[in-house]
């Protein structure tokens, strides 16, 4: 295996943001990327004298950069110690690219529709002729008016979850 630093890798290829960092890291630990450990370790090896694994060790590292706010130099000297294949790190890297597919959140579907029944379903619940949000909305997909394809129930399902995010 032709291996390099880690860190130094993920530099030359402008990979240190925190997501695609965080990629790497959930490659190490899903053996989707092979890395050359110190002393020949495994993840499963303890650390020098501490009760604690190289792999609880990048699982600690993935979940403090997830939770954000940490510079990437924090990890430089422990990822540098770590080495790997620079065609494999581009490989991960060219995988893990791939833009999301489908329209952006938010941009596109049926909230807007359903919003315009939250007078509706506060009324129902108001009169006593619906105990629920869900109650309320499956009566108004009983009587198609709202909008969604599927079953009367999924219908109510979707409009009543999304009253009950952003109308409590």
């Amino acid at each position: 295996m032709n291996s390099e630093p880690l860190y130094d890798l993920l530099a030359e290829e402008g990979a240190t943001s925190p997501r695609r960092f965080a990629l790497v890291l959930r490659g190490i630990l899903q053996h989707d990327l092979r890395v050359q450990l110190p002393d020949n370790a495994s993840l499963e090896t303890p650390l020098r004298g501490r009760a604690l694994t190289w792999g609880t060790l990048i699982t600690g590292d993935l979940h403090y950069l997830e939770r954000g706010g940490v510079h990437l130099n924090h990890f430089r000297r422990r990822y540098n110690s770590i080495e790997a294949d620079p065609a494999d790190v581009k490989k991960l890297l060219a995988k893990g690219a791939k833009a999301a597919r489908g329209p952006r959140m938010g941009t596109s579907g049926y909230g807007e529709h359903d919003r315009r029944a939250f007078p509706e379903i506060e009324r129902l619940i108001r009169s006593g002729k619906a105990g629920s949000p869900f109650g309320a909305a499956l009566l108004l997909a009983k009587r198609n008016r709202l909008a969604g394809r599927g079953t009367v129930e999924s219908i109510a399902k979707r409009t009543s979850d999304r009253y009950r995010r952003e109308h409590h």
